[in-house]
């Protein structure tokens, strides 16, 4: 099945048993017999890879990383806090392009609820689990955690360093896979604004991520 709905640029550069794993197989077994029990899984299944087929490993500038994707029907599309399939923000998103506005100081028309403008650039927007429930966030943690560990053994051998900016506790589990060449960047998660008034703090990743990018000679991001 993963064959199918992932790009051979990520499948080509695992472990060659990898996908026909035991822990591969268990999830993909546990993913099915919750479906037939009708519980409703986002993203729907083709979207699930998504973050991973909107940029190829060579072409990672920086790692965009939350928690799960939305757990209501119709708003996940597979890349981190983008909702492309809901007609309006989803809050998490609304505060996240806010602070891009308010620190970035600097217009793009393509910003909106499609982040894919952002995958196009070289940001993996991701979340540490690529699967979840309606209406039960954090139902599938850590069951993700060893494919994302595939993943990022591709990511290291990347020539670029890469600007990892990570929003949120459950996203610092990907701390562990920073190498010394790579920028290291925190922030709570958007989420957290309903209970700072309204307002996110972003500590100004977004720009900070570009003046890295810069003195390492690579193109910076159109927020």
């Amino acid at each position: 099945m993963v064959e199918k709905i992932l790009s051979s640029e990520w499948i080509d550069n695992m472990d060659k048993d990898f996908l026909k794993s035991e822990e591969m197989s268990c999830l993909l077994k546990f993913l099915k017999e919750r479906k037939e029990k009708g519980v409703k899984i986002y993203p729907k299944t083709g979207d699930v890879f998504k973050a991973f087929n909107r940029v190829s490993p060579e072409k990672i500038k920086a790692v965009l990383c939350l928690q799960d994707p939305y757990h209501k029907p119709g708003v996940a599309d597979g890349l981190c806090m983008s909702c492309s399939y809901s007609p309006f923000a989803q809050p998490t998103l609304r505060h996240f392009l806010k602070e891009i506005e308010k620190t970035v100081k600097k217009e793009n028309p393509l910003r909106g609820i499609d982040l894919s403008y952002l995958a196009d650039q070289g940001v993996l927007l991701l979340n540490r689990t690529l699967t979840v429930e309606e209406g039960k966030p954090n139902s599938h943690l850590g069951k993700w955690d060893f494919f994302q560990a595939e993943i990022f053994k591709i990511v290291k051998q990347q020539k670029n360093p890469i600007v990892y900016m990570l929003l949120g506790k459950d996203a610092l589990w990907f701390t562990r896979f920073i190498r010394q060449q790579d920028l290291l960047l925190t922030a709570a998660h958007p989420a957290s604004a309903v209970y700072a008034g309204g307002t996110w703090s972003s500590q100004n990743i977004f720009n900070r991520c570009n003046e890295f990018l810069i003195e390492n000679g690579i193109e910076p991001i159109n927020w």
